[in-house]
């Protein structure tokens, strides 16, 4: 009865809208040769969902309605939902209305409306063959959700994306910038503002390689605009060896989408961080990505500043723009003061400046001096702020840009106890720098060998440089993960040889001493000759 009354009441809707009458309906169908009595229309009209709403009655007066103008109100989407509601109650045959609806409207928005529908209703997959598509795509709700805490501004951005999609019929979108500019901020409030399909490399978690990208985004594709697979190709690793299947995909999802105002948005983020394989070739673009795109397709591609960046700027031939997000470039500046507006009404923060007489134009003007543009050191230096590391100081003696942060918390941590951090504050950080996948404490502790409230503890000191990952495992307990949250740091490392005997961090050598140690401990020594093996 409900859709019924659903139903009636759109179509009843429809024609006050249109201003028709039923004497104008009756005189339409008269002269068009539609058998449509007064008591049909009057069956349409009534609410009280005593009579049936017939399929041929709904189709006929959605011609008439066109017919006399009515194609304002009389919208395709709203058609498709009083049809597929309706066919749940009366048992109407979808398929005769759909094929209908294709001779009145643009056939691929009749299309689009109706996966739209069925997307939004979940009935596009059976439950297995979702279940099975959806194994292959990577879920990155939880970093984006971190990525945009607190985020503010970049307006700027999303308008120029928007202009390039404006005037572009496909092509690629490119941002770049420094370490730390915030990036894959950005490029999460894009997924957010768009719903884009999305895919994020991650070096510190090894997910940066095309057998990563091209199964999730190709899954993506056919969960997403209901393309008729129900599995993907039969052998992933051909997959993941160049881009014929995802090529496939776009363009059907091209095909689908045209006479809509859908735009297929696709963003990939860290395109610097991705592992370049030993049969990778000059002039290969990494991941795969497209030469070419078809009509309203869009991807936009972050990845850093480099000197030479020919190795990660994709060969493409078709529409292209970059964005660089400069530290130092008045909106990003005036972006960094609307986020530092925000952080100053916090309780602890307004202590602090105010400990040393100073406003909050005072605060915001310092921190724009230190931060050097980069949203990433005000990321880590806030935390430190409220926990009070800086209270004792004065008031401008912070360090300066990111790379001297790294460096001055370094140093602190070193400081306070020179034979605990030798002891096992360093062997856990190697193992945090080192580890290819995040780890839990328990991980951790076992392969640093030293004890667990140790690993606890140095967990705590460097929380503003992990990212925590809560991980359910199949008894139904939450077990907390740990990998450092940004590749900056990463690069900290590797490019300042600490000149200190005995606090090196060699990445690969602690890898291999990590593989060796798993290794003979499963009883595989067998292997340690093999250096492509890796077991973590």
């Amino acid at each position: 009865m409900e859709n019924r009354v659903r139903v009636a009441n759109m179509v009843n809707s429809w024609a006050k809208s249109s201003n028709l009458k039923p004497k104008d309906i009756l005189i339409a169908a008269e002269l068009n040769g539609f058998n449509l009595t007064q008591s049909d229309y009057e069956n349409i009209r009534r609410t009280d969902g005593n009579h049936k709403i017939h399929l041929h009655l709904i189709l006929q007066v959605i011609q008439i309605f066109l017919l006399l103008g009515g194609a304002e109100t009389c919208t395709v989407d709203d058609t498709i939902e009083a049809i597929m509601r309706s066919e749940a109650d009366n048992g109407i045959e979808v398929e005769e209305a759909i094929a209908t609806l294709k001779t009145l409207f643009d056939p691929n928005a009749v299309e689009w409306a109706l996966r739209s529908f069925k997307k939004k209703n979940d009935l596009l997959f059976s439950p297995l063959v979702k279940q099975n598509l959806e194994h292959f795509v990577k879920n990155f709700d939880l970093l984006i959700k971190d990525r945009l805490q607190d985020f503010v501004g970049r307006d700027w951005v999303f308008n120029a994306l928007q202009e390039f999609m404006t005037i572009h019929e496909q092509g690629y979108f490119f941002i770049t910038g420094d370490p730390g500019i915030g990036k894959s901020s950005i490029a999460s409030a894009i997924v957010r503002k768009y719903g884009a399909l999305h895919h994020f490399n991650i070096l510190s978690e090894s997910i940066n390689k095309s057998s990563d990208f091209l199964p999730s985004l190709c899954a993506q594709l056919i969960l997403s605009y209901g393309l008729l697979y129900n599995d993907l190709p039969a052998q992933p690793d051909k997959l993941s060896q160049n881009s014929y299947f995802l090529v496939k995909l776009l363009k059907e999802v091209s095909e689908l989408i045209q006479g809509t105002d859908e735009k297929c948005v696709i963003v990939v983020d860290a395109l610097d961080e991705v592992e370049r394989p030993v049969s990778h070739r000059i002039g290969e673009n990494l991941l795969h990505l497209p030469h070419l795109l078809p009509k309203s397709v869009y991807f936009v591609v972050t990845w850093r500043n480099e000197e030479d960046d020919h190795g990660v700027r994709p060969n493409i031939a078709c529409s292209s723009e970059e964005l660089p997000v400069q530290g130092k470039s008045t909106k990003n500046e005036n972006d960094i003061k609307l986020y530092l507006s925000q952080i100053a009404k916090r309780p602890l923060i307004r202590q602090y400046f105010r400990n040393w007489k100073a406003d909050i134009d005072d605060f915001i003007s310092l921190m724009l001096d230190k931060c050097e543009g980069n949203f990433m050191y005000l990321r880590h230096i806030i935390p430190e702020i409220e926990k009070g590391t800086y209270e004792n100081l004065p008031f401008d003696i912070l360090p300066k840009g990111l790379k001297n942060y790294y460096e001055d918390h370094w140093q602190r941590m070193r400081g306070r106890n020179s034979s605990a951090w030798l002891q096992y504050k360093l062997p856990i950080i190697r193992i945090l720098v080192a580890a290819y996948k995040p780890k839990s404490a328990v991980e951790i502790a076992h392969l640093a060998k030293v004890h667990l409230d140790w690993v606890n503890e140095v967990l705590s000191e460097w929380r503003q440089f992990l990212y925590v990952i809560n991980l359910e495992t199949e008894n139904g307990t939450v077990v907390r993960q740990y990998r450092l949250y940004h590749a900056s740091f990463l690069d900290f490392i590797r490019e300042n040889k600490r000149h200190v005997i005995g606090e090196e961090i060699d990445v690969d050598q602690t890898r291999a001493e990590i593989a060796e140690m798993l290794l003979i401990e499963k009883g595989l020594e067998r292997y340690l000759d093999d250096p492509e093996q890796n077991t973590e």
